[in-house]
């Protein structure tokens, strides 16, 4: 292992020249909103953004959009459910839709993950 170490860093004093020489050679990413976090807060505000004509990228450092309610939180805490309104309503409404109820705040985690790759292949994001 420790000799693996030393061929490692080899490589990456040699490659890193060539990555950062194309960086700049590409041509900037440009956009009116940048958000960096595809929680659903994320995700809200850059669909809020993009439906009010700004041009979006959303910046997810991990693998997965969708924060918890798309890798573990299935049960949302809702006292009265008429105080659920605007996105968070469309994407409980969307969640609903996949079980076939009037409205749920249960649900699968991987249900609430395609709820949001949904909305966001409905956009230019």
């Amino acid at each position: 292992m420790k000799k693996s170490l030393p061929t490692l860093a080899f490589l990456i004093a040699l490659t890193a020249p060539l990555a950062w020489a194309e960086a700049l050679q590409s041509e900037p990413t440009r956009a009116d909103v940048v958000v960096y976090g595809a929680t659903p807060a994320g995700i809200a505000a850059a669909v809020a953004a993009e439906r009010a004509g700004a041009s979006v990228i959303v910046l997810e450092h991990g693998t997965r959009i969708g924060g918890m309610m798309a890798s573990g939180l299935g049960h949302t805490d809702v006292g009265d459910n008429r105080t659920i309104g605007g996105f968070a309503a469309e994407v409980f409404h969307r969640i609903s839709e996949k079980y076939g109820v009037d409205h749920t705040f249960y649900f699968q985690p991987h249900v609430g993950a395609q709820v949001f790759d949904e909305i966001l292949a409905a956009t230019d994001i």
